[in-house]
């Protein structure tokens, strides 16, 4: 299951995805505020509070045909 989800998505999150079929935001997959989630250690790139609440998505296929 693992090789259809970025590597950063920590398994049990990768299984929940896979499970549900539903792309959430930190703020709600978590169920956590976002300025929790900011000060979390994990959080190493010191991201603004709003980023928890976007949705990050890549298609490799298209990355890999555009030469990217």
């Amino acid at each position: 299951m693992t090789d259809l989800v970025c590597h950063s998505a920590p398994l049990e999150n990768a299984i929940s995805i896979l499970k549900c079929g539903c792309l959430l935001s930190a703020v709600h997959a978590r169920k956590l505020p976002d300025t929790v989630l900011q000060k979390e250690d994990r959080n190493a790139a010191n991201d603004p509070t709003d980023f928890f609440h976007l949705l990050i998505s890549r298609n490799l296929r298209s990355q890999s045909l555009n030469g990217m």
